[in-house]
């Protein structure tokens, strides 16, 4: 048994040498290689040296020319690329200003509107609508609250198109919108109202708000026209509409189309600025009026971005060349005794003595 265990042992002790032994010479053989590689890199001529420095030399002269050049390229085109930024950032800001106004606008000819919609949430306006009296208390009323001058009228929901125009306050144009309204008696309509400018830039110029009365017949289950609210104002009110519009912004219009024909119901600002190729428009929601701005900004050449944004190029590329005037002139200066002979030299030489492993 003894003998068993010592042979054993024995035979773990040997492999465990062997293996060792194994080890050992597999570092000796990287050695050897590392060493192998260490002595060919230090066989290199001094020829070779000098060629592989005058080739970065050179790779930094082509390379700060390409970089003069691409310079020098944007230069030339920096022009074309800030103006198109420039018109790009003028019409967002162009757009962002007349919608802004263009609210404050539908805010301010809400309020007035909402003059109607108060009066007829009376239930006893509605049902005394026809009556004469009632119609006098609703007019007074009604035009208390809208201001401007206001000439309130009541039309019957049978009118007859010869007693409109014979009325003096009354116009075709009147009868026209009474008419529109009119068509839209038996069918849903998202809105009651028409508001128009007539006889714009005129002495007889009336802002003219026509508002159709209905009340809701629980029987039939539909809506009936008991009749129609006609509110002249002043044209004044129109300014209202722009007032917070600062004239040094730009050029600013409001434009009402009809029959194919437009007018300027309000302007403010320099309308100079009309010769410019930027406008931006934009429609009120059921009107006829359609909001025109011309910005201010494009009167401004970019011309001192463009400037320093060209100098800046050109600054940078005179620099790299420059760079490379240097650069090429300190390897002319150095190599140019032997600047061919290093430069089309035949390959490196490489020793092939092997480095024997250490024991």
């Amino acid at each position: 048994m003894n003998e068993t265990q010592q042979k054993i042992r024995k035979m773990m002790k040997e492999e465990t040498a062997q293996k060792r032994r194994k080890e050992l010479e597999k570092n000796r053989e990287k050695k050897g290689k590392k060493e192998k590689k260490q002595k060919i890199v230090k066989e290199r001529t001094p020829q070779e040296e000098e060629k592989k420095k005058l080739l970065r030399s050179l790779f930094f002269v082509v390379f700060f020319i390409l970089l003069a050049l691409g310079l020098f390229y944007g230069a030339s085109i920096s022009k074309h690329s800030v103006e198109k930024n420039y018109q790009q950032q003028l019409n967002t800001n162009a757009v962002k200003e007349l919608e802004a106004l263009k609210i404050q606008a539908i805010l301010i000819l809400s309020r007035k509107i909402n003059n109607f919609n108060y009066i007829l949430k009376d239930a006893q306006y509605i049902k005394n609508f026809t009556k004469p009296s009632w119609q006098e208390i609703l007019k007074a009323e009604l035009a208390a609250l809208l201001g401007d001058q206001a000439v309130v009228e009541i039309i019957s929901a049978d009118f007859d198109n010869d007693e409109i125009i014979d009325k003096p306050d009354m116009s075709y144009a009147v009868l026209s919108l009474l008419n529109e309204l009119k068509k839209t008696d038996n069918k849903r309509s998202s809105s009651h109202l028409k508001v128009e400018m007539h006889r714009a830039n005129s002495a007889d110029a009336q802002l003219v708000f026509v508002r159709k009365v209905t009340y809701l017949d629980v029987d039939l289950k539909k809506e009936v026209v008991i009749g129609y609210i006609v509110a002249s104002l002043s044209p004044a009110f129109m300014d209202e509409l722009i007032k917070d519009f600062r004239p040094q912004n730009g050029y600013l219009e409001v434009v009402q189309q009809f029959s194919g024909q437009s007018s300027i119901l309000v302007k403010k600002g320099d309308s100079s600025l009309k010769g410019l190729p930027l406008v931006i428009s934009d429609k009120i929601n059921n009107t006829q009026w359609t909001f025109k701005f011309w910005p201010a900004e494009q009167k401004i050449e970019p011309s001192a971005v463009l400037f320093w944004q060209a100098l800046a190029y050109l600054a940078l590329g005179s620099l790299a060349l420059v760079s490379a005037i240097v650069s090429l002139g300190f390897v002319i200066i150095k190599y140019r005794a032997k600047f061919f002979v290093l430069l089309f030299s035949g390959k490196k030489t490489e020793s092939h003595i092997d480095v024997a492993p250490a024991s």
